[in-house]
């Protein structure tokens, strides 16, 4: 791993994905884009795509604490990263991401983003991947 390369955090949803990539130096965090969760190999794909042509030299995968409700959906994405694992060659990370949506809606409306900007799914999933890398950085030494 050279001094210089990105991280980047994946909000799982059952619909969209939301992406964010640190800079460089992994200091800032951007939201990037989201991905539609229509086909497994296509979303892979994608990901595989963005991790070459950004630099990215690790995951962070958002994943929710296990409970009965959403036992399914977190068996689901250990089931994602472990693909995604097999085709990017990337260390993957999974970290809680309790209430990612809510805080990113916050930061959102923080930062001044309009209302119809805020009303698209997907601009919450990216900001709320944006979120689970901003605590990762905080709280882990990478």
């Amino acid at each position: 791993m050279t001094d210089y390369y990105r991280i980047m955090a994946i909000d799982y949803g059952r619909k969209r994905i939301g992406i964010a990539v640190t800079d460089l130096m992994r200091i800032i965090v951007q939201a990037k884009e989201h991905i539609l969760n229509t086909n497994e190999e296509d979303v892979l794909n994608k990901i595989n795509s963005f991790v070459i042509s950004e630099n990215i030299e690790k995951i962070v995968l958002g994943c929710p604490e296990e409970n009965k409700q959403n036992e399914s959906l977190v068996k689901e994405i250990n089931n994602f990263s472990l693909k995604l694992l097999e085709l990017c060659k990337k260390e993957i990370v999974i970290v809680d991401e309790s209430y990612s949506s809510v805080k990113a809606m916050d930061k959102m409306i923080e930062s001044g983003k309009k209302k119809k900007y805020r009303s698209q799914k997907g601009n919450i999933d990216s900001f709320a991947a944006a979120i689970i890398l901003e605590e990762y950085l905080q709280n882990e030494n990478y």
